[in-house]
């Protein structure tokens, strides 16, 4: 969304922040201003704008506008946006906190929901049906997550391993095939800057296994895929992780969902085997 990313104002340059700042501060003004009025105000030169909207993802200025006209309505129509940061004061009645984080979920849901890229949830999924082996890796609550997901892929008859459980990141990863996958969870990225991390992504290279990040953290090199969360929790002031988990937990789960569609009969009736057993056992 517009006017998340201005907010976060990750790698803009001196102008660029200008301009950000002014359209956030005059959001409702900005799409009805032609690109000349709008250079005036900052100021700045038209064609900063230009390649201002252009690192924004969008064609031109006026796609800008419209993203931008379209990102407030949004908003009107979710009524006021919770701070993902702080979703809750001192004094607030319990009826307004339980609210205000229902709010920040499903605002977690609709900013990645429209920012994710479907081909490659897809290209995971075929690539986790196809392995021999999945390895999960996650740490602090993005290894809770990645649990659950191995969880889910199990019942589904998927073989998976998560390679950061009892410590043993790197001999869990010796174990990697060609046509393995390895899936990496982290919202801040620094656990791609652990030397075991490191260490491991090229073990991985070596034996020819695909690699998929999923991050708030830029692309890198190294990996396959790549699944972008919008990156708008502040690592040192937030009260609570309920955006970034909550965004983990919706990619998770719809890889599982395209990986279980992909052969929807056998995933349904192999879940049905593994319940009957369990019941048996009791």
């Amino acid at each position: 969304m517009i006017l998340e990313e201005l907010t976060c104002a990750e790698g803009f340059t001196d102008a660029e922040r200008r301009i950000a700042d002014y359209v956030l501060a005059n959001a409702e003004a900005v799409p009805a201003m032609d690109i000349t009025a709008l250079a005036d105000a900052v100021p700045c030169a038209p064609a900063t704008i230009v390649r201002f909207c252009q690192k924004r993802g969008c064609g031109g200025y006026r796609q800008f506008c419209l993203e931008l006209a379209a990102d407030l309505e949004r908003r009107r129509a979710h009524g006021a946006v919770v701070d993902v940061d702080y979703p809750f004061a001192s004094g607030q009645m319990s009826a307004e906190i339980t609210e205000s984080i229902a709010s920040l979920m499903r605002r977690a849901i609709d900013v990645c929901a429209e920012e994710l890229d479907v081909e490659t949830v897809e290209s995971i999924a075929r690539n986790i049906r196809d392995a021999e082996h999945v390895l999960l890796y996650g740490v602090g609550e993005s290894l809770l997550k990645v649990t659950l997901f191995a969880n889910m892929l199990i019942s589904l008859g998927i073989t998976c391993t998560i390679a950061d459980s009892y410590g043993e990141r790197v001999a869990s990863t010796m174990a990697a095939k060609s046509n393995d996958i390895a899936i990496v969870v982290s919202y801040t990225g620094r656990t791609l800057a652990f030397n075991h991390m490191q260490n491991c992504l090229e073990i991985l290279r070596r034996r020819g296994c695909k690699t998929a990040l999923i991050s708030s953290a830029k692309p890198q090199p190294e990996f396959d895929y790549y699944l972008r969360i919008p990156p708008l929790e502040d690592e040192q002031a937030k009260i609570l992780n309920c955006y970034s988990q909550t965004s983990i937990s919706y990619i998770l789960n719809c890889i599982y969902g395209l990986v279980y569609a992909l052969d929807f009969a056998s995933s349904r009736a192999y879940r049905d085997e593994v319940k009957r057993l369990t019941l048996m056992d009791g």
